[in-house]
């Protein structure tokens, strides 16, 4: 992301989803929303999104950039 204000925003976004009350901790959040949810979310934040791990895409973490 171009700021890191915007990361707050995204924060904000995501603790309108289900489970969204895991960003206030630390650790990983578990949120209920699907890969498309989450992937509109960090776009409309002007953020990039991908898998974590290309070698092993069943593994389900995602990273932001």
């Amino acid at each position: 992301m171009e700021e890191f204000s915007l990361f707050a925003a995204l924060r904000k976004r995501l603790l309108t989803y289900e489970g969204g009350h895991h960003c206030e901790r630390s650790g990983r959040p578990q949120i209920k929303a699907s890969a498309e949810e989450i992937a509109a979310e960090v776009h409309a934040c002007g953020g990039l999104i991908g898998p974590a791990h290309a070698y092993h895409p069943m593994d389900g973490d995602i990273w932001v950039l």
